[in-house]
């Protein structure tokens, strides 16, 4: 079962090939994390394939090793039988469709077939030195060589050198707040923490952002580290929180401080053994660790949508690294509201220093042309205050001054369905006519199940995923099957509930007035009968079975046809 492209994706992919027609081979798009850029990448391989039918494969490269990995996996999310290699190391599997291969692997000259596509993930990497020159190897720069497509979600670079050189357009961007605006980023929310003995003014500028040594000797302070650590103890709210420190030093006083009052914390840095480091995410993921300091190794290549807090303990004058460091925290997770960033700043500010204020302009109304912008120009993000409320007081700030009010929607996840969750273990939906549609976790990763009326339960997809592609699935294959009776706002739900729903009701001794809803009765009703259902389920439920039945080609057919015929029954 693949996955169904947002509307941003599918114009994103669209417009590559429309700009290719037009003679732009050398195409950036810039898009947030938490954006899916791998799937956009994953999109426009398979079209350019189906579109030209090219023998020769297509080339990924990525910056760091844990970016390969996730490409492998994400690409059959998108195109179902591609056949993906790696190129590092040992591994050296050449054809195949599309090969993956890191930027330090081809730097140092291994030798590359001929691509007839080439696409740069963490594209602000590619005017390096090195980079350029693997560029030139693999012909970008040849009149009938490759079209090159770089994919960033930061197109600034500290030191300067322009993505100009490199490519030739954008040809599509969206920004974090459009993604928050349109409800696939999670709403953002920032407080600033004024370290009273930290002196920024002292630190000198290198290459565009503080000078690390410096910037080091500043953080490390006692006091600033008990700054950093009540900052947690005080706003963190037991998020699950990354913490960006600036050394390894400073990583380990913040992690092993924040341990020393009872919060499950841990520093890791570039040095540790890759096990370690496996291991720690992993217990980062799975919540046996509520806090994750860093040193510069999470800024890229990490996905743990379940994280809602970000500490920069880690000042920065750099819009790229800023932003990074954000997008952590950006991804949609259910029952996730907001993500909380708490900027810890020096008394003194002379340094243009970046924090959540700054990445959001003044008066900046994203989806409204008509307003005058003096109307606003002096309205910032203030502290405590949300994107998505900050919007919100622009727009009726504008309306009080006779412009059209626009409705803001503060609800933050994406989804138009109803969830339920069991104990952050599950979540499942009742569609009706006993049919329930379940993400149910297993170690780190989800399954997508469907379960018809005869209680057999169907997979949607051949493995376990990360929430974020699972709900996909679930909701792309919910599309195909149900009606709008299941959506979060489907015009049934503000209806009087009926007098079926009040028997139930006094039949569990549930009290409710007059004024409940069918949707609110539904909901309540819903939570005893639906999750008692969803709960034989779960305990029935056995993700090795799964694993085996579906490494099995025939088994693994059958299903998908079975579930074919179910889906044509339904509709």
């Amino acid at each position: 079962m693949a996955i169904s492209l947002r509307d941003y994706q599918n114009e994103a992919s669209s417009i590559v090939f429309e700009k290719l027609a037009a003679g732009v081979k050398r195409q950036l798009i810039v898009l947030p994390t938490g954006a899916g850029k791998t799937i956009v990448a994953a999109a426009v391989s398979k079209l350019f394939k189906e579109t030209f039918d090219i023998n020769r494969p297509i080339v990924f490269i990525a910056h760091r090793d844990e970016l390969l990995k996730q490409t492998a996996s994400k690409m059959s999310l998108v195109w179902k039988d591609v056949r993906v290699g790696r190129v590092k190391g040992a591994d050296n599997e050449q054809e195949v469709d599309v090969i993956v291969a890191s930027t330090q692997t081809l730097v140092r000259g291994r030798q590359m077939v001929r691509p007839s596509l080439v696409i740069y993930d963490e594209a602000h990497h590619s005017v390096s030195k090195g980079s350029y020159k693997v560029l030139e190897t693999l012909g970008c720069f040849e009149e009938d060589g490759p079209p090159l497509l770089g994919i960033t979600a930061t197109p600034n670079r500290l030191d300067r050198q322009a993505l100009g050189q490199v490519y030739e357009e954008i040809v599509y961007e969206k920004t974090i707040l459009d993604l928050i605006l349109s409800k696939y980023l999670c709403d953002i929310r920032g407080k600033k923490i004024v370290a009273d003995e930290l002196n920024l003014d002292s630190v000198q500028t290198l290459a565009g952002d503080f000078n690390e040594k410096q910037l080091g000797e500043q953080m490390g302070q006692e006091s600033v580290i008990d700054t950093i650590v009540q900052a947690y103890l005080e706003h963190g709210e037991e998020r699950k929180t990354i913490i960006f420190a600036v050394n390894v030093k400073q990583t380990y006083e913040i992690s092993d401080r924040l341990s020393s009052y009872g919060v499950k914390a841990a520093g890791i840095d570039g040095s540790l053994p890759e096990e370690t480091r496996d291991q720690l995410l992993a217990d980062f993921s799975q919540g046996i660790l509520q806090v994750m300091v860093n040193c510069m190794i999470l800024t890229e290549g990490f996905d743990e949508p379940s994280v809602s807090c970000i500490m920069m303990a880690r000042p920065t004058k750099s819009e790229s690294l800023y932003t990074q460091c954000i997008g952590r925290g950006t991804r949609l997770y259910p029952d996730k509201v907001d993500c909380l960033v708490l900027d810890i700043v020096g008394v003194s500010e002379k340094h243009s220093l970046m924090t959540l204020s700054d990445l959001f302009p003044p008066g900046r109304i994203e989806d409204d042309e008509e307003i005058d912008e003096d109307i606003l120009k002096d309205e910032m993000l203030e502290d405590g205050e949300s994107v998505l409320e900050f919007q919100e007081r622009l727009h009726q700030i504008a309306f009080e001054h006779g412009k059209k009010m626009h409705e803001i929607n503060l609800f933050s996840t994406k989804t138009i369905y109803l969830w339920n969750s069991i104990s952050g273990s599950a979540y499942y939906i009742s569609i009706g006519k006993k049919q329930y549609c379940y993400l149910i976790k297993d170690d780190t990763h989800w399954w997508i199940l469907f379960e018809h009326t005869n209680k057999r339960l169907y997979p949607l997809h051949d493995e376990a995923l990360s929430l974020e592609y699972a709900q996909g699935i679930a909701e792309s294959f919910l599309q195909t099957i149900s009606t709008k009776i299941i959506y979060k706002e489907a015009r049934w739900r503000h209806h009087p509930m009926s007098p079926a729903q009040r028997s139930q009701l006094d039949k569990n001794a549930i009290a409710y007035d007059d004024t409940w809803t069918k949707g609110q009765a539904s909901d309540v009703l819903n939570s005893i009968f639906g999750e008692r259902i969803a709960t034989k389920v779960i305990d029935r439920f056995n993700g090795e079975l799964y694993r085996s039945m579906l490494s099995n080609q025939y088994v693994r057919d059958k299903i998908y046809q079975d579930l074919s015929k179910i889906q044509k029954e339904i509709n």
